[in-house]
């Protein structure tokens, strides 16, 4: 009987104790495991969330920046610049003289703004103009206002010019609008060219290159900028704001904005050097592409970077986009 009870006897304390401390170090192995996978686990989508975040900027900047200076299916060498500031000498081509206009921001972020067609183009509608002085016809759904500018564009001419007078009529479910494009009016500082083409010119003469018909399209200019301010939530974002709509924030936790504007020095359509919008020795009117470099962070609420003091995860993405409507 007193073998049976010694061979049953139970473990020591110190033996206990060991047990504990081993299975205490076994499960602090199991959690720093478990809390540096979730830790790089957070990493890894935050991470991911900033690419998906440069992606769709650069989509959105690429793709106004590759329609800016569209003419339609004319080619420059085909275009009249019958849009002028009020004391013309000569016509002014938008797309040129203001097609695009960048601000260097220094050590903020910089700033952009471009011209580009607002809308796929309104097709022109009866009765189709007698002459090239004669008042146009269009339909759409949308509005055109004095004061725009435009480009009617077929593919063996164009014009730009500034509407000068609307008359809306009712169409359908459609609009029929009557645009006028003479030289007699001045809106903001602004008036149509006269030529000097018309047969019989009159007081104000207005002639366009043409008389234009079915096959002409008629495309509003649309001013686009693009900016990175502070949001509601104090965070930085981009905002792009067309013409005088108010800004709509695409993107939050856009750090920073640099551009450097590509220079065609040789008119081959290719950029020879990229200098930023404040030097001096840029020639806008020769940039031919823009390279852009964001900086994206992750939300000021969500702590993951211990490097950064603000603990926000921050990453730099670069790309170079043309603007193929000058490098033609």
């Amino acid at each position: 009987m007193s073998s049976s009870r010694h061979q049953q006897r139970g473990v020591s304390m110190i033996e206990l104790m060991i047990s504990m401390a081993l299975g205490l170090l076994l499960i602090a192995g199991i959690g720093t495991v478990f809390l540096g996978s979730r830790e790089g686990q957070r990493v890894q989508s935050a991470t991911a969330r900033l690419q998906e975040d440069s992606r769709f900027a650069f989509y959105m900047l690429a793709h106004d920046l590759r329609m800016a200076g569209f003419r339609g299916c004319s080619p420059p060498d085909l275009i009249d610049h019958t849009q002028n500031p009020a004391s013309p000498s000569a016509g002014t081509d938008p797309f040129t003289t203001l097609g695009i206009a960048g601000t260097d921001g220094g050590s903020d972020p910089d700033k952009f703004t471009l011209l580009t067609t607002a809308d796929a183009g309104l097709h022109l509608v009866t009765p189709y103009p007698p002459n090239s002085s004669a008042t146009l016809f269009v339909e759409t759904n949308k509005s055109l206002n004095e004061g725009d500018t435009v480009l009617l564009s077929d593919c063996g001419a164009g014009d730009f010019f500034m509407i000068t007078s609307t008359n809306t009529q009712a169409s359908g479910s459609m609009k029929k609008i009557e645009v006028g494009h003479n030289t007699g009016t001045v809106i903001d500082g602004v008036r149509n060219y006269n030529q000097g083409v018309c047969t019989n010119p009159g007081s104000n003469p207005h002639c366009l290159s043409k008389s234009y018909d079915s096959g002409a399209m008629l495309y509003r200019i649309s001013s686009i900028s693009y900016e990175v301010k502070t949001n509601a939530h104090g965070d930085l974002a981009l905002y792009r704001q067309e013409d005088n709509d108010a800004p709509n924030e695409l993107i939050s936790g856009i750090d920073d904005l640099q551009l450097l504007y590509g220079q065609d020095l040789d008119g081959d359509g290719s950029a020879d050097r990229y200098l930023s919008a404040g030097d001096p020795a840029l020639d806008m009117e020769e940039a031919v592409s823009l390279r852009m470099t964001v900086t994206l962070a992750t939300s000021s609420d969500e702590r993951i970077s211990s490097s950064n003091a603000d603990g926000r995860l921050r990453q730099s993405f670069s790309t170079t986009v043309a603007i193929r409507n000058r490098a033609l």
